[in-house]
């Protein structure tokens, strides 16, 4: 059976779920303190500099900065749901954090109008349509001042591939009282199940790994 994916998946992937079922490496603040550090290393920073945080995510590395004294943020996402989360953790710490909700291939922002802009967190290779990452590097260069820097942090394929684990399980409780479970096949498919209670995740369990073995069995 053939399994097609809507080409705009990343356009509500990234929610309250997605912090949770990611949190070991999104909600690390140990991770993006060592991160900061890096940037802190890599750019040039003045604590006058403007900084965009592009395709920012629910903000860590734009609160971070702006505790550390780079207090020009500004955070731009798709996601109109992570960037509440940045604005009320922002708030709760009385941080003025500009917040912008767009594409980040077409931001409509004035032209050479931040010091640096960084790009964390392995945010790009998600949209599937042709020269989509290389519009948003465009658009980057586009709203950096002359001279201005442009970080990018991206993953080393070499070591993913050599340490990429084909077939993995994970189960998570999600408040409140919700399950979720997910298995990621390299051959065969992907699915995410999300249940009230254990009754229902055992049913969806069983229903889930019968569905996959059917299509091992098909490709056996």
């Amino acid at each position: 059976m053939a399994i097609v994916v809507d080409p705009d998946w990343w356009k509500t992937l990234f929610d309250e779920v997605y912090l949770i079922t990611d949190a070991r490496s999104v909600c690390d603040d140990v991770l993006t303190c060592r991160e900061a550090d890096v940037i802190c290393e890599l750019l040039p920073l003045d604590f006058g500099h403007k900084i965009l945080d592009l395709c920012g995510g629910h903000g860590r590395h734009t609160l971070e900065l702006y505790k550390r004294g780079f207090t020009n943020c500004t955070l731009l996402d798709y996601s109109q749901k992570l960037i509440d989360v940045a604005e009320t953790k922002a708030n709760e710490n009385d941080y003025s954090v500009n917040f912008i909700q767009c594409d980040a291939r077409s931001t409509d922002l004035p032209g050479g109008s931040f010091d640096h802009v960084i790009i964390m967190g392995n945010s790009l290779g998600y949209i599937q349509a042709p020269g989509a990452d290389s519009k948003i590097i465009k658009e980057a260069y586009r709203i950096l001042r002359s001279g201005g820097r442009l970080l990018v942090d991206v993953t080393d394929g070499s070591v993913v591939k050599n340490s990429f684990n084909p077939n993995s399980w994970q189960v998570k409780w999600i408040v409140p009282g919700k399950i979720s479970l997910s298995c990621v096949s390299q051959q065969f498919d992907y699915f995410c199940l999300l249940s009230e209670n254990l009754e229902s995740y055992l049913i969806g369990f069983i229903t889930a790994l019968k569905g996959w073995l059917n299509r091992v069995c098909e490709n056996i």
